[in-house]
């Protein structure tokens, strides 16, 4: 077409005495042009999940923690892991707090790898003990005999049975806050071994909360009132409190035995 062509062709669809047929069509075809645009810029442009972080997926990254059980006083200084149970060289002191169906009991003490000494106290009074290895003994005249286990709550405070069972449960974490959520079967599992475990509600679950200051555990805060209902057959309480101090500081002691 020639140029005096298109010009007449333009006059006739956007000058003053435009045909409106003509400018109708020709309306139309600039209108489609420019929605093919649109549409072509819209499917090649990143969506919005690809372009932004919304603030519930910063929370699921911050509760998605690999890891976290914190340090309790590992000597290896080559050691990286923060689970307490590798190369399980402690050293701290201790407060732990048992309440077991409103009867408290209170356990303070000391622990350097397998040797430690505490003091049991109750509303009766105080006995002081040693533990080596697996073995318990009482303080009598200055000198340790051993003895039975001095009290059942004590199977509650084993930190390596807490940091297995944190390892097998559901984790939220908050700041230095990490909170467990652990079948009460595996609980069961641990500290009775024999019991069955077969009408257990797999859906069933305890509580168990660690924090920590600079890396290193201060507290551990356990609820096992489902556990404890669970195997003693009738609706109980059975929490722990757990505070430590003098992490990788406490001081060496000695534990003399008796003839």
């Amino acid at each position: 077409m020639k140029k005096e062509d298109w010009q007449a062709l333009l006059k006739k669809c956007f000058g003053k005495e435009k045909d409106e047929r003509l400018h109708a069509i020709a309306m139309l075809i600039i209108w489609g042009i420019f929605i093919l645009i649109l549409v072509i810029m819209i499917r090649l442009s990143p969506t919005s999940d690809e372009q932004t972080t919304t603030p519930n997926d910063n929370k699921d990254n911050q509760n998605q923690v690999e890891n976290p059980t914190p340090d309790i006083g590992n000597n290896n200084d080559n050691n990286t892991s923060n689970d307490p149970t590798e190369s399980f060289e402690v050293n701290f002191s201790y407060i732990y707090t048992v309440t077991n169906n409103g009867v408290q009991e209170v356990v303070t003490g000391k622990k350097i790898d397998e040797k430690e000494i505490f003091t049991i106290i109750t509303k009766e009074g105080s006995n002081s003990y040693a533990k080596l290895s697996n073995n318990y003994l009482q303080k009598e005249n200055g000198e340790y005999h051993i003895v039975e286990s001095p009290s059942p709550n004590l199977i509650y405070c084993d930190v390596e049975d807490i940091s297995y069972l944190t390892e097998i449960g559901t984790l939220t974490a908050q700041g230095n806050v990490y909170t467990y959520q652990v079948p009460v079967i595996q609980i069961v599992k641990i500290y009775n071994p024999t019991f069955d475990t077969t009408s257990i509600d797999s859906n069933l679950t305890d509580t168990i909360t660690l924090t920590t200051e600079n890396g290193t555990l201060k507290t551990i805060k356990a609820n096992y009132n489902n556990y404890f209902t669970t195997v003693s057959g009738q609706l109980s309480t059975l929490t722990i409190e757990m505070e430590f101090s003098q992490v990788g500081t406490t001081e060496d002691f000695e534990v003399t035995l008796g003839s």
